[in-house]
């Protein structure tokens, strides 16, 4: 008896993407997606199309990032898995067209993508493959404005700590906040960050209900404040300094995860699991001796007079009488240098010591032309403070000198 032939029938997608569309959402999902991954997958891009539209998505199992197409069209659901950085590479070599077609029989057999010049077939992964996250009942929601978030970020994320043995300080602290203790001022965020030498903080003031906070641990007790991870705040960060980005943004977090919404990019990011120090008790409330010195006047000097100073320590040290302030570096193998600088200051004489970075650091986050700096003594630490944002402080511990 002759056997009978079966001849299996396979299914072919298409789909049609705009192409300054897809050239933006792959631009944004490669920066995430491994170029040298232990897992294969971690270096491929999901181009999926399903009830909500076209989206692209990768992840390094630190994010999680969705970048949505609009103006994709495709005549039934897919998901393609394909590899980011030769998808990126393709797309920006290929001849300028207004659309870019995509062919897809599954993921067992080539993707073919026609740049309506260029055509060719490439090579897919399994999507069940993909690694995936239970985001879980949300249990904080926040609404913010872009420009204040972004200023809010540049304004800590140089004080977040690297050190691997203080995880909880690896991130950026955000919590819900009024302007002042207690109950008067406007409600809004406060942002923190510190590596235990210099510290600062921003409070970001919301519209009323925008920040909806009913969030507890994973043992129930309620959490004042989340710590975002550094890499998590430094993607959001490249999105809101782009000139694309949205007016508002809108975050929602619970225990584990927290999730930022940048126009048609979404960022899921675990959380730090750790409890971040009262911060307070280390912010001085009664400096009474303040010195007000142009920001860039004092950068400069300051990086003059450190030309000789060590790596290691990068001491400046600063001695202050009526309105003069002198710098002074010495080292011991290059000799010693120094500069005097104008300043508003009537206080008493003194000498007071700084790691010269950390004191630019906090000078490059300024946004004024002018910086308040409040001092107590030599050993006690300044407050520094910027005229053009009263919701920003930020205070560094002194040197030996």
């Amino acid at each position: 008896m002759q056997a009978i032939q079966t001849v299996e029938t396979v299914t072919t997608l298409s789909a049609l993407l705009p192409r300054a569309e897809f050239r933006s959402a792959l631009a944004i999902v490669s920066k995430v997606a491994d170029k040298r991954p232990r897992i294969p997958i971690l270096s491929h891009v999901s181009l999926r199309w399903d009830d909500a539209g076209m989206s692209a998505s990768t992840t390094d199992l630190d994010l999680y990032v969705t970048a949505r197409i609009p103006g994709a069209a495709s005549d039934r659901a897919f998901n393609a898995v394909l590899p980011a950085h030769a998808l990126k590479d393709m797309e920006t070599r290929a001849p300028a067209t207004d659309h870019v077609s995509m062919d897809i029989r599954g993921h067992d057999a080539p993707a073919i993508l026609d740049f309506e010049g260029l055509r060719a077939s490439m090579p897919g992964l399994d999507p069940s493959d993909l690694p995936s996250y239970e985001f879980g009942k949300a249990g904080a929601r926040v609404e913010i404005s872009a420009a204040d978030l972004r200023d809010a970020l540049q304004r800590v994320m140089f004080a977040v700590s690297k050190e691997e043995v203080r995880y909880y300080l690896n991130g950026v602290y955000m919590q819900p906040a009024r302007r002042e203790r207690g109950a008067g001022g406007p409600v809004g965020l406060r942002f923190t960050a510190t590596d235990g030498h210099r510290l600062s903080n921003m409070f970001v003031g919301c519209d009323p209900g925008a920040v909806r906070w009913n969030l507890r641990r994973q043992g129930g007790a309620v959490a004042q404040g989340v710590i975002i991870p550094l890499k998590a705040a430094a993607f959001a960060l490249s999105l809101l300094k782009a000139k694309t980005a949205p007016e508002t943004v809108s975050m929602r977090l619970n225990a584990r995860f927290i999730e930022i919404k940048i126009g048609l990019v979404d960022i899921v990011s675990k959380t730090i699991d750790g409890t971040f120090p009262d911060y307070a008790r280390v912010v001085p409330v009664s400096n009474p001796h303040r010195m007000v010195i142009g920001t860039e006047p004092l950068a400069r000097a300051i990086e003059a007079v450190s030309c000789i100073s060590s790596e290691r320590g990068r001491a400046v040290k600063m001695s202050l009488s009526r309105d003069s302030l002198r710098l002074t570096v010495n080292n011991p193998e290059m000799g010693a240098t120094e500069m005097d600088v104008a300043c508003a200051y009537d206080g008493p004489p003194m000498s007071i010591g700084f790691n010269a970075k950390y004191v630019l650091d906090i000078l490059g986050s300024l946004a004024s032309e002018t910086v308040a700096i409040d001092l107590a003594d030599h050993m006690s630490p300044a407050l520094i403070t910027d005229p053009a944002t009263p919701g920003a402080k930020c205070v560094l511990m002194p040197l030996r000198i």
